[in-house]
Formats: C-alpha cells, structure tokens, sequence
C-alpha cells in the first residue's frame, strides 16, 4: 500500500524497523517502488545495493526493475540504460517489463535514442501485450517530436504484425452504481446523461485554457476526463477513478488543474500507483 501511493519514507522507515539481516525480496521490492514512485533514484539503488552487500547474492528481476524505473521516471534514461544492462551482465534474467519502465518516460522527455534501444529489448524479450504496447509508447515518442509518419508507419506495423491496442478503460462508482468508460465514449446506461457532461467538458475547456495548459490536455476525452466529468456532475466532490493502464499525461495535467475548480479530490488508481490529486497538485510529484 505505501509503494502504490509512493509513500517512502514511511516504507523505508518500515523497512529499517525490520533489521537488514530480516529483510527479503518482496519487502526490498516494495520499498524501491515507493522511492520510484517518490523520485529517490539514489537512494533506491544505494538500498538496492545494501540488501545484496547483506546477503551475499544479486537482487532479482522485480529489485532492479524498480531501481531502474526510479532513473527513468526521473529523466536519467541513459543511466536507466546502463543500470539495465549491469543487471543482466551480473546475472539478472531480463523480461519486457524492464525494459518498458524504460520506454514509458521517453514520451515525456522526447528522446528518441533510448525509446528505440528499449523497443528493441522489448521486442526481443517481451510478451505479445507489451510488444504492443511498446509499438504505442514508440509511435507517441515520435509524435510528441513531430514525426507524424513515422507514427502512422509503426501503427500499421504494430496491426500487420497482429498486435492489438489495449484498450483504455476507467471505472468510477456513483451512487453505489460502477460505470466503465472508454476513450470518446459514454456507457450506454448514461447516455441520458451525454449533454451534460459534454457542456462540462466545453467549461473545462475554457477554463484549462485560460491558466496556459497545454492543448492535448484540454481537447483530449479520454475514459479518465469523461468519468471525472460524469462524476463532478453528479455532485461528488471525493472521486476514485480505476484505470486498467497507467494513467496518460493529458489527463494528469488536467486533472489536476481541475480539482482547483471544481474544489474536488480525487484518487486516481492506475496500474502502476495511486494519484491523489487536490489543491491543483498530485502527491506523484510528476513522477508517474
């Protein structure tokens, strides 16, 4: 629980508490996600490196995988790259997951060079679902710098080579009652409900747009604006949203903005962490 909402200094003062001789893999693992999850690179790997000087031993995949993750997320990719690599020459059985920790931030920071070496590492190493996974995030880092056709070209890659998009959903619950939503797409049990939440997203539009947020902030509808949207509307002023993958940056900046006007909180469970947002900030601290 404290790794998911990045809470580590309470999970490194738990794991203190313990006794390093005490300390195994599934505890170590948690408390590098909750520095990961904080932006504590360092002291992440220097944890890392005590636990394996105390049991004589390499720390396995899931340890380095959050350490390497740690550097990514905080825009150190080509130190993120070669703390992947030293894992493997020390014995570390990479998989995909590894290196997509790789990947995700390279959209954010618009590198190109470390987007296409782990590509390729999740290619070689990675399950169907994060293949296809990894040709998105490749084609967004390419978008985000411009290069439109180079998007389009591995999308159509990624569908001749039958790999199919995860499909982005998120649920909120609203009067004891759970609706999923997808991208640009209200539950048919709400559709009674479309023109409101549409007229919400025209004031939300206005408003982002005065305060200088970025465009695809305030133009995108993806699952996680129409729910927040559909659930502002019903009144609710402490919301939980659950979204099947990591939350996208669109929607964080908006979010966020959005708990100032609309004087919310909300919990946005993705598949990587907790974002609790309020007051116009997220307790990620924007590494996500």
């Amino acid at each position: 629980v404290l790794a998911a909402y990045g809470e580590a200094r309470e999970a490194a003062s738990l794991l203190s508490s313990v006794g390093q001789q005490r300390w195994n893999e599934n505890m170590v693992t948690a408390v590098l996600t909750a520095l990961s999850h904080a932006g504590e690179p360092a002291q992440a790997h220097d944890v890392l490196e005590r636990w394996e000087a105390e049991r004589g031993a390499v720390g396995g995949v899931r340890c380095w995988t959050a350490v390497v993750d740690a550097y990514a997320r905080g825009g150190e990719l080509h130190k993120a790259v070669e703390l992947a690599h030293a894992a493997e020459s020390r014995g570390v059985e990479p998989d995909g997951v590894l290196w997509m920790t790789v990947l995700s931030p390279c959209r954010h920071y618009r590198n190109v060079e470390v987007a296409q070496c782990a590509f390729q590492h999740v290619m070689r190493l990675g399950s169907d679902e994060e293949r296809s996974a990894a040709y998105v995030l490749l084609a967004d880092v390419y978008k985000r710098c411009g290069d439109t056709a180079e998007a389009e070209r591995l999308g159509a890659e990624r569908v001749s080579r039958g790999l199919r998009k995860q499909r982005g959903a998120v649920s909120v619950e609203v009067n004891g009652s759970t609706h999923v939503f997808h991208v640009a797409s209200i539950p048919a049990e709400l559709e009674r409900h479309t023109d409101q939440i549409m007229d919400k997203l025209r004031q939300w539009e206005i408003w982002l747009g005065a305060r200088g947020v970025s465009s695809e902030s305030i133009k995108c509808q993806h699952s996680e604006k129409l729910a927040l949207a559909f659930a502002v509307c019903q009144g609710l002023t402490s919301i939980t949203l659950k979204k099947n993958l990591r939350v996208c940056s669109a929607c964080h900046e908006a979010s966020r903005h959005l708990t100032v006007l609309e004087n919310i909180v909300v919990h946005h469970w993705d598949r990587s962490r907790v974002h609790v947002m309020r007051d116009g900030e997220c307790s990620c601290g924007g590494y996500y």
